[in-house]
């Protein structure tokens, strides 16, 4: 019922009279003017209460929301997914993958274990051929394909001998993934793009089939 009102909760006795006493430290010392300081401060506080409730659950109704945007088009992302016939498997951490940087000794994802959990497939030309594909999709700049293609060399390189970080390897997923929803071949874009739900609920059957 809180909520009806805008709060989430009604305070308590206690929290109440903590708040009203925070507001002021100067008391009248005579005994009317002392009671209406302590119900005027009890009516700040009140106020202060009332709007402290109403800003929490605005900032409630936008994380449920934000909650519910990432379930649905962020969470599925990371698997497992079934796009035409490529299977991409579920990520769910990138433990078994990490390594010490060579030069700052912090955390970082191998490269291998990354594209074998994010591009999926069994051959690693396979992978790679995607992967190529993927970054060159998304580089931009005026030197034309032979710059491209030598900057995403650069670039797969760097991956190879420093890995990523974890919120790179975070980023490339989502990335990689939504812009593979788009194609049929590492060159050829899809008629219509693929549908995420539909490619997790079929990513999840085939998990749950080989399980069988």
């Amino acid at each position: 019922m809180a909520l009806m009102h805008g709060h989430e909760r009604l305070p308590t006795h206690e929290e109440l009279c903590q708040l009203a006493a925070a507001v002021g430290n100067d008391v009248p010392e005579e005994t009317a003017k002392s009671q209406n300081e302590a119900r005027q401060r009890v009516m700040l506080a009140m106020e202060i209460w009332e709007a402290a409730g109403r800003a929490l659950v605005q900032k409630s109704r936008a994380v449920q929301r934000t909650e519910a945007l990432y379930e649905k088009e962020v969470q599925p992302l990371f698997g497992p997914l079934k796009v035409g016939n490529h299977f991409l498997p579920l990520v769910s951490d990138w433990e078994a993958d990490r390594f010490p940087h060579p030069a700052s000794g912090r955390p970082r994802i191998r490269f291998e274990g990354f594209l074998e959990k994010v591009v999926g497939m069994q051959k690693e030309e396979d992978r790679m051929k995607w992967w190529r594909a993927y970054l060159t999709a998304t580089q931009k700049g005026p030197e034309g394909a032979s710059g491209i293609g030598d900057r995403v060399a650069g670039i797969i390189q760097r991956m190879k001998t420093g890995g990523l970080t974890e919120a790179a390897a975070g980023l490339h997923l989502e990335d990689y993934r939504r812009w593979r929803l788009t194609m049929k071949t590492p060159v050829v874009k899809a008629p219509v793009p693929y549908d995420l739900e539909p490619c997790f609920k079929k990513g999840l059957a085939e998990v749950n089939s080989a399980d069988l």
